[in-house]
């Protein structure tokens, strides 16, 4: 077999890119085609949602509900008065 290895330039200054950029920063703005310019079947509907958009929404659901209850409890209280770091970044992303 024979392999080769070739460098790719990264996103940085590469022309088609920053213009893939802006179209998506646009996009994203709200600043999208009119819906004549759409194909057929995305005239009349929106996209669907992606599935990692939605967990990450519900897990920011749940993190607010805990800090809520977290902030209630007896412990925290305790804990605070010992050290208001804590919990720490590790401990959360558990």
């Amino acid at each position: 077999y024979s392999l080769v290895v070739r460098w790719v330039a990264g996103h940085a200054n590469v022309a088609g890119n920053e213009l893939a950029d802006v179209a998506a920063k646009e996009a994203a703005a709200g600043l999208t085609s009119d819906s004549e310019d759409l194909p057929a079947y995305l005239r009349n509907r929106r996209l669907p949602i992606s599935i990692s958009a939605l967990r990450q929404a519900h897990h920011g659901v749940l993190l607010e509900a805990w800090k809520d209850i977290w902030h209630a409890s007896p412990r925290f209280t305790r804990l605070n008065r010992i050290d208001s770091s804590l919990p720490g970044k590790s401990f959360m992303k558990l």
